[in-house]
C-alpha cells in the first residue's frame, strides 16, 4: 500500500478551529464568488441569522453552473472518459483576482529569495536583515494574510488537502500561516529597522533648538538693535504710558514693519520704522545685516522644529518598546537557532529603552535651555510652543536683513536719478556752437520792410542794389551753364 500523508504544517495560534474540510465538488470548474463571510459573534442580532432563505431549486442551480463554469466538463470531442481522468489538475483560485495579483507584485520585488519554497519563511523566522530589509517590510505586511484568508486556508492547514492546486498567492499565503504571530513579528521587526533613523532625527532636532538657543544671548548684534528699537520706541510713546519703557516682549519685532511714516514735503517716500531702523543701523555699521545672519544663522532651521513634536515621537517610541515587553514572553518557548525573535528583540529592546531614556533627558535640557532664553528676553513663559520665540527672532532677522537691502537698492536709485539729472543740466548749460545765417531773398525783402519802416531810405536803395547784382550774378552764371552744354 502507499505510505501515508506527512502530517499537516502546524496551525497558527489564536484561529479557532473549523469544521471538517469541505469535500471537492465533482463536476466543471466554476467561477467562485469571493466575498467575506460573516461568522461568529458577528452573526449574532444580525440580519443574516433572522433570514428565511428559500431554497433555490435544481432547475436554478444548474442554469448557474452552465451559465459560470469556467471550462466545460470533459476533455475534447470524441474523447473518451479515460482521457479525461487524465487531464492535468485545475488550479484552484481561493483569492480573488486584485488580491491575488497584489501578492505577486509584491513578491516580485523580492529578488534574493523564493516566495514559495521554504526559503521566504525561513529569512523571517531568523530575521535575516541581510536578505529582508527595511522597506521590505511593509511590502510583507501588505501580504499577511487576513482573518478570512486564514479562515479560507485552514482545509490545507488541518487535513491532508493536496495543494498542488493552489495558485502561487494562496500558497504564499499557506506558508505565511504557518508562522507564530506573524503581524506582530513584522511589525516589532519594522520599528526595529526604523528605530535608529527615528533617534537619529528626534537628537538631530534637539541639537538643533539647543544650538539656536545658546546663539542668541552671543549675539552683540542683536542687543545693540534691541537697544536701538527700545530707545526710538519711547521716543515714539513719548507722553503715553507706554513711554519710558526698560524693554519690551519680542512680539513687537514683527509689528515695525507695520509701523509706517507720515507723508510731507521734506520726506514725500512713505516709509516703515523697520526700514527706518534698518537705515539709521546700516549708517552706524555698515555690515550690520551680514553680520546679524551670521550670529543667528542657527535660528532658521529650529524655527521650523516643534518641540510638542518631539515628545509625540519619544511618547511613540516609549510606546512601541513597552508593547515589545509585554509580547517578548509569548515568543520565548519557540525561541531556537531557526525562529530568533526572542533573541533579536529582546537584545533590541534594552537597546531602545537606554537610547530613548538618554534622548528624553536630552529633551528635558533642551525645554531647560528654551525657559531661560525667554527669561533672558523678559519674555512671558509659554507652555504650549516654547520654541515660538525662536521662530518671532528668526522671523525679524528676516525680515530685517530684507529692509537692509530694500534701503541698499531705494538708495543706489536715488543716486542714479540724481547723476542723469546732473549729467542732463550740464548738456543744457554746453555753449552752442553759433550758426551764420544764410542770406536769401526773404532776408533782403525783411530788411528792405525794416528800413522803409524807419525811414532809413538810403540803406533801403542800397539792399536794393545788392539784391540787383546777386541777382545778375546768378543770371550770368546759369547763361554760362547753358552755353557749356
Amino acid at each position: 500500500p502507499p505510505p501515508p500523508p506527512p502530517p499537516p504544517p502546524p496551525m497558527a495560534p489564536g484561529v479557532p478551529m473549523p469544521p471538517a474540510a469541505p469535500a471537492i465538488p465533482k463536476g466543471p470548474q466554476l467561477r467562485g464568488l469571493h466575498w467575506k463571510k460573516v461568522s461568529g459573534a458577528r452573526l449574532d442580532d444580525s440580519l443574516w441569522i433572522k433570514l428565511d432563505e428559500p431554497d433555490l431549486g435544481e432547475a436554478i442551480a444548474q442554469d448557474l453552473r452552465k451559465l459560470f463554469t469556467v471550462k466545460p466538463l470533459g476533455g475534447k470531442k470524441g474523447g473518451n472518459s479515460s482521457a479525461a481522468v487524465s487531464t492535468p489538475s485545475k488550479k484552484v483560485s481561493l483569492l480573488d483576482m486584485k488580491r491575488s495579483q497584489q501578492i505577486q507584485i509584491e513578491l516580485s520585488k523580492f529578488k534574493k529569495l523564493a516566495a514559495v519554497s521554504g526559503q521566504m519563511r525561513a529569512a523571517i523566522l531568523k530575521m535575516d536583515e541581510d536578505v529582508i530589509k527595511a522597506e521590505d517590510i511593509p511590502r510583507l505586511r501588505a501580504c499577511a494574510p487576513t482573518p478570512e484568508e486564514l479562515e479560507m486556508l485552514q482545509p490545507y492547514l488541518t487535513s491532508a488537502v493536496p495543494t498542488d492546486a493552489l495558485e502561487p498567492a494562496a500558497k504564499f499565503l499557506l506558508e505565511m500561516a504557518t508562522i507564530e504571530r506573524l503581524g506582530q513579528r513584522l511589525l516589532r521587526w519594522q520599528s526595529k529597522l526604523a528605530f535608529p533613523a527615528r533617534i537619529a532625527d528626534a537628537e538631530s532636532q534637539v541639537r538643533a533648538i539647543t544650538a539656536a538657543v545658546e546663539c542668541v544671548p552671543r549675539s552683540t548684534t542683536l542687543k545693540s538693535l534691541l537697544a536701538l528699537i527700545l530707545n526710538m520706541g519711547n521716543v515714539l510713546n513719548e507722553g503715553s504710558m507706554r513711554g519710558n519703557a526698560r524693554g519690551f516682549e519680542s512680539d513687537v519685532l514683527l509689528k515695525l514693519s507695520e509701523t509706517k511714516s507720515g507723508v510731507t514735503e521734506e520726506h514725500p517716500n512713505q516709509t516703515s520704522l523697520l526700514h527706518y531702523v534698518a537705515k539709521v543701523s546700516a549708517e552706524r555699521r555698515k555690515d550690520v545685516q551680514k553680520q546679524l545672519k551670521h550670529e543667528l544663522r542657527m535660528l532658521e532651521e529650529a524655527s521650523a522644529l516643534s518641540s510638542a513634536g518631539l515628545i509625540a515621537e519619544l511618547d511613540s517610541i516609549d510606546k512601541e518598546v513597552g508593547s515589545l515587553k509585554s509580547e517578548l514572553p509569548l515568543f520565548e518557548a519557540s525561541a531556537s537557532d531557526m525562529d530568533r525573535f526572542f533573541m533579536v528583540m529582546s537584545k533590541y529592546c534594552e537597546t531602545a529603552s537606554g537610547q530613548a531614556e538618554q534622548l528624553r533627558q536630552s529633551v528635558a535640557l533642551m525645554h531647560a535651555g528654551l525657559k531661560s532664553l525667554s527669561v533672558y528676553l523678559g519674555e512671558s513663559a509659554t507652555a504650549t510652543e516654547p520654541e515660538e520665540l525662536l521662530s518671532r527672532l528668526n522671523a525679524f532677522t528676516v525680515s530685517f536683513c530684507k529692509a537692509c537691502r530694500d534701503n541698499e537698492r531705494e538708495e543706489h536709485m536715488r543716486k542714479k536719478k540724481e547723476l542723469a539729472q546732473k549729467e542732463q543740466k550740464q548738456r543744457q548749460g554746453a555753449r552752442k556752437v553759433p550758426v551764420k545765417p544764410i542770406a536769401t531773398a526773404n532776408h533782403k525783402m525783411n530788411q528792405i520792410q525794416n528800413s522803409l519802416r524807419r525811414g532809413e531810405f538810403a540803406m533801403m536803395k542800397k539792399i536794393q542794389e545788392q539784391m540787383s547784382d546777386e541777382l545778375n550774378l546768378k543770371m550770368r552764371a546759369r547763361r554760362q551753364n547753358v552755353g557749356d552744354d
